[in-house]
């Protein structure tokens, strides 16, 4: 599902038109700026919903500003003389400053030197754009009954369609706010240094740093190959192969991932089936056993840990284990887990389960793994 392409056929070619009377820029401006914002806006929330967190942030922003999409069905007529865009231009306004912030001076500064629309117009087209794409995003949501890590998959998905169409100044992450430096900053005057002054230095001057360079880099070789020499043999480095040889040996007869071994009662820590070959109270003394413990690096694999058809939702049964692990969990606020699913959606979904059961999010890790069934991981 292209959210691009649905957003291009609800708005249609009478918006450019109509931009183009409100706004006072050409419709062949306009549109090359809308194909730059419309694929930025969309990349901020991709990136926005990569993590748990942040999508169900984008979720409750749809919900509560009530975007369904149905702004989409009357938009041309709020720029060609019908209802007010003010609402719509102030709204935006505010989802842009809470989604990008202090960004959106680079945002416009981009937009507007790709386009050559007025910096005013492309302040316009990029606050409308977000009350429109969350519109478009809202309606999936609507129609599709999205809960966040439905929304995740929906929102990663888009990332193969916005490829070569995001201006690299604009890949935006929330972790690193970029400075897109601007062409008249840079500084030109005469006592600056460029390549174009390099005519001024004295001719000897690169020879003598060509040879100073040649000097160092001989030198470091020549002290590098002494230190290996006279390390290789050492009893350090000995000590340091020979333990790994031992570490690769007890992986090979360890039976945790000895190829083709059927797990047995003594490691029974190693292969649990909560529902087939365990009763629920024999792995909640499992659990409780290896917390006590404080046996790090100890997992279980959760063979029978089933979710709902067609969905991430774990079932009543499987639920059960949930709240006997933070049961157990709550009796040990040291210890975190790691949660791998061959799905990340199931992982998240166990830590959602645990969240929501009152354990500290801090203590629970995510993960995709290669195996099929739900696998605990104790640190």
């Amino acid at each position: 599902m292209n959210l691009l392409n649905l957003l291009k056929y609800q708005v249609g070619n009478n918006l450019v038109e109509s931009l183009s009377h409100f706004l006072g820029d050409s419709p062949e401006k306009l549109q090359t700026a809308l194909e730059i914002t419309f694929p930025s806006v969309l990349h901020i929330f991709t990136q926005k919903a990569a993590s748990e967190e942040g999508a169900y942030q984008v979720l409750h922003t749809v919900k509560e500003g009530k975007h369904d999409g149905s702004i989409l069905s009357y938009l041309t007529g709020l720029f060609s003389g019908g209802s007010s865009p003010t609402s719509l231009i102030s709204s935006g306004g505010q989802l842009t400053h809470h989604f990008i912030g202090q960004q959106k001076t680079n945002f416009v500064d981009i937009i507007t030197q790709n386009s050559e629309v007025k910096r005013s117009s492309a302040s316009t087209l990029l606050q409308i754009s977000f009350p429109l794409i969350l519109g478009v995003i809202g309606k999936q949501i609507e129609n599709y009954k999205l809960d966040t890590y439905q929304l995740m998959e929906l929102l990663s998905s888009q990332k193969e369609y916005l490829k070569n169409v995001v201006p690299p100044e604009l890949i935006y992450t929330e972790q690193i706010e970029k400075t897109i430096p601007k062409v008249h900053e840079v500084n030109t005057s005469e006592n600056s240094f460029s390549l174009n002054n390099f005519e001024t230095v004295p001719n000897y001057i690169p020879w003598v740093i060509f040879f100073i360079g040649s000097i160092t880099i001989l030198s470091f070789g020549f002290y590098y190959s002494n230190f290996n020499n006279s390390n290789t043999n050492s009893p350090i480095v000995e000590n340091s192969i020979q333990e790994e040889k031992n570490i690769n040996q007890q992986k090979e007869n360890h039976p945790q991932i000895k190829k083709n071994e059927k797990p047995t009662k003594k490691h029974s820590n190693n292969y649990v089936s909560p529902i087939s070959n365990n009763t629920p109270i024999e792995l909640k003394e499992q659990i409780a056993h290896i917390l006590k413990s404080q046996q790090k690096g100890e997992f279980l694999i959760l063979k029978d840990f089933k979710f709902h058809s067609n969905s991430y939702k774990i079932t009543k049964e499987s639920l059960s284990l949930i709240k006997d692990l933070s049961i157990e969990l709550k009796k040990h606020p040291d210890a975190s887990i790691d949660i791998h699913a061959n799905i990340i959606s199931k992982s998240i979904a166990c830590k959602k389960s645990l969240i929501d059961l009152g354990i500290s999010q801090h203590r629970i890790k995510t993960l995709k793994g290669e195996h099929p069934n739900i696998t605990i991981y104790f640190n």
